[in-house]
């Protein structure tokens, strides 16, 4: 479709209405964001944004509108929006103009008045000057992330930023980036790394409201972790303490906060990073990544290392190794608050992540989370904490990984279990050879190993995405549910690919190849087509919801066939009478096909008086005067009533 074109690809009446618009003036902030890419506002029962990408010959490759038009048809909106386009490149075309030789021939008056429409009429425009007048001496954090909160701001229609406005959207992190590769990156090391963790930080929380399809956003997270990286490399050779204990209070902050997030690798990204200084300066053996665990009666201790960020499975291993080491397994388990281990305690109920909830499933052992900021519950560990720390890992110096693990359980054998604990008076080596016996018996990891890859869950985001392994991978347009649990269900494949699955058994979403690569968007085109893509998810969502897969098909078959053009809306018809009367909703099914009532507001209807009968409570049973029970009424023959009726007497 180009936009020469629209009279004869639009439906004449769409391109009446859209003409209508346009001529009666209803287009409104008619902006080009970036080269070829317009937006605009028009006035209709509401205001309605609308978006238009184009190519050099003005063909039209994406567009989008707020309102609720479904057609694989351009909306009238559309429409008037591409008409006042041409009409602009009708009045504005010229032929090609030297536009930096025309600008040295200006006046100052003159170059002042075009630099003032120009700031007017494009707000990047106003947004670069404005930060750069307000920082004439160079960029520092904070100037970084309110440049790239507002580009990100203005991109955003309702909360989100579509797939056509990542650009628009990142314009301040590249404006970050710019400046960056001004920088010495041995001199200016440390203002290397504290903008590129902004830009880090601040891509990461736009995933959460972006469609990252063409993959602008993760990319520019990579790069700035290779600028980290390069900085510390780079790094002056003379590093003294301070230095390093400055580097670490700003970097673990941020690597925590992408362990939370688990959108990107960036949490690996770093740690990798800062672990190259190991040969020059001692840095390794100041970052501490461990895991400890304690028996609350006998203070019996287990402490294992890392020289990575710990992941869920890392966790679900270190407890077996722990049962192994106390030749046993407690009834109880009690934590300190974690992300690894639970998502939430939402007044009391806690919600583990999906791993650990098959593994305490397998196990059966009870759990407690500590309250936060409750030193009464967690104390005990928190000293433990502290005892590693000042009296193990200081001032010792990290060779490998497994010798550093090896000294770990020795100093524990000889001095943190050995030693005479200053709360119980006793040691816990001697009390825990008593308290052993009162531990469950520990089976084989078999089971564990084989809980933990049973099954993968990961969330469905707004995007229509699901991340797996530093990757995106898309599934059809609109499974994203307002509301709704939005989870999905992978199942691994022995040839590199994996299915999708909205329920562990239900039909396959999407299938995808297993990507070797990080940081890409893995999509299916088929997914992006807009009204098919929402048509077939609707159909897989009502097929679940049915038992009786012999009637939903009948009925969505002969929907199919009814409502060619009003599926979709009939679908959805359907599917809310589902979650209104989830109760009726089978028996519903059974009576539209039985009456041959092929209608969503037919089956809406009957599920809901379904519901009403079942709500209301049964009639009374009147009960009969027995008093009265043996008496009859007289009975008088036809010839008396009519002899009434002809005014004769009775006698």
């Amino acid at each position: 479709m180009n936009l020469n074109n629209l009279k004869t690809t639009v439906p004449a009446k769409l391109y009446k209405r859209g003409l209508d618009y346009f001529e009666q003036d209803f287009i409104e902030q008619l902006t080009e964001d970036a080269p070829n890419r317009w937006h605009a506002l028009v006035m209709g029962t509401r205001d309605y944004e609308v978006s238009v990408n184009l190519t050099k010959d003005g063909t039209i490759v994406g567009s989008y509108c707020t309102c609720p038009f479904e057609s694989d048809s351009l909306c009238k909106h559309e429409v008037a929006v591409c008409l006042a386009i041409c009409e602009y490149k009708k009045e504005n075309s010229s032929s090609a103009v030297d536009v930096q030789a025309r600008l040295k021939t200006l006046k100052k008056v003159e170059l002042l008045e075009i630099l003032e429409e120009l700031v007017e009429k494009q707000p990047t425009v106003q947004l670069y000057l404005a930060e750069k007048f307000a920082n004439p001496n160079g960029m520092d954090e904070e100037k970084a992330r309110r440049l790239i909160q507002k580009s990100a701001y203005r991109a955003s229609r309702s909360g989100f930023i579509e797939w056509d406005r990542t650009d628009q959207a990142l314009e301040g992190v590249w404006g970050v980036l710019e400046y960056l590769d001004g920088l010495n990156s041995q001199h200016d090391a440390e203002r290397i790394i504290r903008l590129s963790l902004i830009i880090v930080k601040e891509c990461t929380e736009m995933l959460q409201i972006a469609d990252d399809s063409s993959g602008g956003i993760s990319s520019a997270i990579y790069e700035s972790l290779d600028k980290i990286s390069e900085a510390l490399a780079k790094w002056p050779e003379d590093l003294d303490e301070a230095t390093v204990d400055d580097m670490l209070v700003l970097l673990y902050p941020h690597i925590l906060f992408a362990l939370e997030q688990d959108v990107t690798d960036a949490a690996s990204h770093l740690v990798e990073a800062v672990l190259q200084w190991n040969e020059r300066g001692g840095f390794t053996e100041k970052f501490y990544n461990f895991i400890a665990f304690i028996l609350s009666h006998s203070r019996y201790k287990y402490v294992e290392w890392l020289d990575r960020p710990f992941r869920t499975a890392d966790v679900v291993r270190c407890h077996e190794n722990a049962f192994t080491y106390y030749e046993g397994m407690p009834v109880e388990m009690v934590y300190d608050q974690d992300a690894l281990l639970a998502v939430s305690e939402n007044a009391g109920d806690l919600i583990l992540t999906a791993e650990f909830t098959k593994y305490q499933a397998a196990r059966g052992f009870k759990i407690y989370l500590c309250r936060k900021s409750d030193p009464e519950s967690k104390g005990k560990i928190e000293q433990v904490v502290k005892f590693v720390k000042y009296n193990f890992s200081k001032n010792r110096v990290f060779d490998q990984l497994d010798s550093w693990n090896e000294a770990s359980l020795a100093w524990l054998k000889r001095t943190g279990n050995h030693k005479v604990h200053h709360n119980i008076k006793k040691r816990p080596s001697e009390v825990h050879a008593l308290e052993k016996q009162h531990l469950r018996k520990v089976s084989t990891t078999y089971l564990f190993e084989n809980t933990l890859t049973s099954s993968i869950t990961r969330k469905i985001h707004k995007d229509n995405v699901i991340r797996y392994l530093q990757n995106r991978y898309s599934v059809p347009s609109g499974t994203y549910q307002e509301g709704s649990a939005n989870k999905a269900y992978l199942q691994l494949g022995e040839d590199q690919t994996f299915l999708i699955r909205l329920k562990p058994t239900g039909p396959v979403l999407a299938k995808h190849e297993l990507s070797a690569e990080k940081g890409l968007v893995i999509s299916d085109p088929l997914h992006r087509a807009k009204s098919e893509s929402k048509r077939s998810l609707l159909i897989h969502q009502l097929a679940d919801a049915f038992s009786n897969q012999e009637d939903i098909q009948w009925f969505i078959k002969a929907l199919t066939e009814k409502y060619p053009r009003h599926l979709i809306d009939q679908l959805k018809v359907i599917q809310k009478a589902i979650r209104d009367h989830p109760n009726s909703a089978g028996s519903a099914l059974k009576e539209v096909r039985k009456l041959q009532l092929i209608s969503g507001n037919d089956f809406r209807d009957i599920a809901y008086s379904l519901d009403l009968q079942v709500q209301q409570p049964p009639a009374p049973e009147i009960q009969l005067n027995q008093k009265y029970m043996a008496l009859k009424a007289p009975e008088r023959s036809s010839d008396t009533y009519l002899k009434v009726l002809s005014g004769g007497r009775m006698r």
